[in-house]
Formats: C-alpha cells, structure tokens, sequence
C-alpha cells in the first residue's frame, strides 16, 4: 500500500467490487474492505476493515471510519507512520491485534463504548509527541500490552 492512490475493480467482478468509486477492494459477500489506500473513503456498507487492509500507507494522514463498521482486524493500519486522525464510530465492536501498531504520529484516540474488546498490542509503539490521550469508554476486554509505548520518534 505504501504507493498505491487508486483501485479499480471491473464492474462484472462478482467476487469483489470498489462500490461507490471508493478506491479501496472489496469482498462483495462479506463486506470486508481487504486493501485501501490513500485515496480511500470507506463506504457505510463496509461491515468489517480486514487483516492488513491499509498497512504500510505511509501517505495516510487522517481517516474516517462510518458508522456500520463494526470490525476492525489485525493489522488493518499498522505502520501508517503519518496517520494523525482516527474517527472510530460507535458500531465498532472490535480492534485487532496491532490493528494500529507503529502509528506513531496519532494525536488523540478515541475509542467509543461499542468497543467490547480491544486484542494485543493493538496501539503498540503510539507516540505522540509531548501529549499523550487516549479515551477509552465501555470496554469489557482490554488486553495486558495494549498501549505499549515506543520511546524512539
């Protein structure tokens, strides 16, 4: 993902589709976003961001997860080093494993109280700066490491 700008599926794809020019693939049956980029807005039919979907986007400064989301995987922003911005909506249920890991630049993280578990290392190596702000709101599975913090920038 680290220079990908624009996805393109072919309209007579029955498997996967980039519904509302969205510039992202997506798995038609499940509604899972597997592979976004820069220039992705991510549908209200999306149900889950998948494994992996926007890692190593580098470019990625800021974005809005809509409402009807209600997963986010594993690794699904790992590594987006200038990720600033994160809405997450309150249909979000889940956030996988270093499903932000190595988003080092993120200012605040508001995490909403669908949240029902947040897996491992899932804000690993956040740093911000001189500021560190995290709300949590509701969560009834948080585990041990989630926020471990790099101490390098």
């Amino acid at each position: 993902c680290i220079n990908l700008t624009e996805i393109i599926v072919d309209p007579n794809n029955e498997v996967y589709d980039s519904r509302e020019n969205c510039n992202a693939l997506i798995e038609t049956k499940t509604n899972t976003l597997l592979c976004g980029s820069v220039n992705t807005t991510i549908p209200s039919s999306v149900k889950v961001i998948g494994k992996k979907a926007f890692s190593a986007c580098y470019n990625l400064t800021k974005m809005v997860i809509p409402e009807g989301v209600e997963r986010i995987e594993s690794r699904a922003f790992e590594s987006c080093r200038y990720l600033e911005s994160i809405v997450i909506p309150n249909t979000v249920n889940y956030i996988g494993d270093n499903a932000f890991g190595g988003c080092q630049r993120l200012k605040d993280i508001k995490i909403p109280g669908s949240v029902e578990e947040i897996s491992d290392k899932a804000f690993s190596k956040y740093t911000n700066g001189d500021e560190e702000k995290i709300i949590l709101k509701g969560i009834s599975s948080l585990k041990l490491c989630d926020f471990t913090k790099s101490s390098s920038k």
